[in-house]
């Protein structure tokens, strides 16, 4: 059976279950500009409706841009400037790919949230999170738009997002506000003139399994490779001698990271806060720890607990 006009609109799901809308429209394409990678198309059973200058995905090949063909015609939530061809096959199919279910004519290679198809395939159909329905299962008609159709699947992991993984290529789910901040339960004696790992025995928060509170848990040690905001704060007790130091340090090695800072104490009356953060690229299985001195003349403490809004502390927080 052929189809002419308007396939029903596609409800795409995004995070936290929100949807946007993408109207299909069958057309004929009747000009293109391979140098420009643009073309006019009239709607399908249309004398009258044209739309000229719209994109073409980069994926079809020239050569099958063929004048003539029918096409799929993406609009994104209604708004026909944001309109792209995304598929092309000869007139002379039958119908497109286009099947009946009910009383709806769709195609049954692009899939809806709101459906469940007796067509897909069994490792797709029944699914309902994760990146699943993209490649050959969905797209047998139209194998080359995958920058648009790859967005038509059931959904993904709630809070999550989508990476892209380049042409033919399926998606990636990624996770979102990893982070975590490292405080002790107690204060800890930090001996003069040596410079000291701290370890961290309690967690604000770690939604990535960076830390351990109870074994090896001076290290932040990352799970997801990006890039990271690290940061140590060390509050010392009051006292009038000496200087105050923080290093964060990278896989053991004081040479390796050179995150540095110094305090000169000149007033005995106050907590001394010393305040040290970077930025830096890391691999799955990198770990940052906080180092501290001190050099008042014995040991100080490194304030950490009781009721002290800015007690020591210390985080990594992934910003790509």
């Amino acid at each position: 059976m052929s189809i002419e006009g308007e396939i029903p609109p596609l409800k795409i799901r995004g995070g936290q279950g929100s949807y946007e809308t993408m109207l299909l429209e069958l057309a004929i394409l009747k000009n293109f500009d391979s140098d420009t990678y643009k073309a006019g198309v009239q709607l399908a059973g249309s004398l009258t409706t044209y739309f000229d200058d719209v994109p073409v995905s980069r994926d079809i090949p020239t050569s099958a841009l063929v004048i003539g063909n029918r096409v799929i015609l993406a609009i994104p939530n209604d708004n026909p400037k944001d309109a792209c061809v995304i598929a092309t096959w000869p007139q002379g199919s039958p119908g497109g790919g286009m099947q009946e279910h009910g009383n709806e004519y769709h195609n049954p290679d692009f899939a809806e949230a709101s459906h469940t198809h007796s067509d897909l395939s069994p490792a797709h159909k029944d699914v309902t999170t994760g990146v699943h329905g993209v490649g050959s299962n969905y797209l047998a008609q139209a194998p080359t738009a995958s920058h648009i159709v790859r967005a038509f699947t059931k959904g993904w992991t709630s809070g999550k997002l989508l990476k892209g993984a380049g042409v033919n290529a399926d998606p990636t789910e990624e996770a979102v506000g990893i982070s975590c901040r490292l405080r002790r339960s107690s204060n800890k004696s930090i001996p003069n003139a040596t410079w000291t790992t701290v370890d961290w025995d309690s967690e604000d928060w770690d939604t990535d399994n960076m830390h351990d509170n109870s074994s090896n848990n001076s290290p932040i040690t990352i799970q997801t490779a990006g890039v990271y905001l690290i940061c140590c704060l060390a509050r010392f007790a009051a006292n009038g001698s000496g200087a105050r130091h923080v290093l964060i340090k990278k896989n053991g090695s004081d040479s390796i990271f050179s995150a540095y800072e110094h305090k000169d104490i000149v007033n005995s009356g106050w907590s001394s806060r010393v305040n040290c953060s970077t930025i830096d690229q890391a691999s799955v299985g990198d770990y940052y720890e906080a180092a501290v001195y001190q050099n008042s003349g014995g040991s100080l403490n490194l304030e950490c607990s009781g009721g002290i809004p800015d007690k020591s502390y210390f985080f990594a927080i992934r910003i790509l």
